[in-house]
């Protein structure tokens, strides 16, 4: 466990965030159904993920800090990152596909 920084609009927010799988990806809060990745992940890798009973396997390629769902995220189910929403998925999301702009809308102002 180590506290990840951070700044939105000048404020500093310090998120308790889980390291594992040989610091392949970050779990920023146990309620995200997305994972941070912190290298470049590809079509095939498996990720032991806490809390899931089988390893994830990714479906594509995850470049470095770009997010891949942890389950299965529906067509307008909410994107939840850091603990809160940071968007709505525009189509269906398989655990293990990743996450941006050609699947997820946006929801700030």
């Amino acid at each position: 466990m180590f506290f990840h920084q951070k700044t939105i609009s000048h404020i500093i927010l310090y998120v308790m965030a889980e390291k594992t799988d040989g610091n392949k990806y970050l779990l920023l809060d146990k309620n995200d159904n997305t994972l941070t990745a912190l290298q470049d992940l590809f079509s095939g890798d498996r990720l032991n993920v806490a809390g899931m009973k089988d390893p994830l396997t990714v479906t594509e390629k995850i470049p470095y800090a770009h997010k891949l769902a942890r389950v299965k995220i529906t067509d307008g189910e909410l994107v939840i990152k850091y603990g809160a929403v940071i968007g709505i998925a525009t189509s269906d999301i398989e655990p293990g596909m990743h996450v941006h702009i050609h699947n997820v809308k946006g929801l700030r102002a």
